[in-house]
């Protein structure tokens, strides 16, 4: 539930009885309480050592739970890149971004991270009364 719209009617003991409404409108914030979790799928391939500097290698995608500005999830490559071969764009996919070399290195093992993106400050919640 993203929002409530309350009724609140108030009424006094009197003879007659005398009332009055409001009606107040409540929005529930998303907290980031969700971690971003990867996509099952092959996350392994292989490449020529010709590979153009600048192509796609692989594609790595992740989802979060969460809504808006929670939600969105930036990736990077947290180990096995020493060298600096490769890099992640902001949708996932993996590049070379130097020549690969079979004599000088034939495995790269990376490991990808997908994190939320940096919390913004807390907002007070507010609500309308009409």
């Amino acid at each position: 539930v993203q929002h409530y719209i309350l009724v609140v009617q108030a009424t006094d003991s009197g003879v007659p009885a005398l009332s009055t409404t409001v009606t107040v409108y409540c929005n529930v914030v998303d907290l980031n309480d969700n971690a971003p979790v990867f996509e099952p799928g092959p996350h392994g391939t292989e490449l020529p050592e010709n590979t153009t500097i600048g192509s796609s290698v692989l594609s790595v995608i992740a989802q979060d739970l969460d809504s808006g500005d929670n939600a969105k999830i930036i990736y990077d490559i947290y180990s096995g890149n020493q060298d600096g071969h490769f890099g992640i764009a902001t949708n996932g996919t993996i590049y070379t971004r130097k020549q690969l070399d079979r004599e000088t290195r034939a495995i790269y093992n990376l490991v990808i991270r997908a994190r939320d993106s940096p919390p913004s400050p807390a907002k007070p919640l507010s609500s309308t009364v009409q």
